[in-house]
């Protein structure tokens, strides 16, 4: 199997945090810490402006943050600047992409 960026509740915030397969564990938190090029998951979320406190990105429904986590997933590689653009005013990509 392979890692997998997952949904996590805590409290009452919705996180998006990766499950590291191998060490069958939780491990980092998107939007954690700096925002660092190679973290291009992080990077294409970021472009949303979502809240972020101590933990990291955050959001208030499920619904939010797996809208955020396809994004994130869709972000496998560097973003154009059309991407860019039309994330950060609310595009979506359809299912499949």
């Amino acid at each position: 199997m392979k890692d997998k960026l997952t949904i996590q509740k805590i409290e009452n915030r919705f996180y998006l945090q990766w499950y590291i397969y191998e060490e069958n564990e939780m491990g980092h938190t998107l939007g954690d810490g700096p925002v660092y090029d190679e973290d291009i998951w992080s990077k294409a979320i970021s472009l949303l402006n979502p809240e972020k406190d101590s933990i990291g990105f955050y959001w208030e429904t499920k619904k939010e943050a797996a809208e955020a986590r396809k994004i994130a997933l869709f972000s496998k590689r560097e973003l154009l600047d059309w991407e860019k653009i039309a994330l950060a005013n609310g595009w979506k990509p359809p299912i499949g992409w």
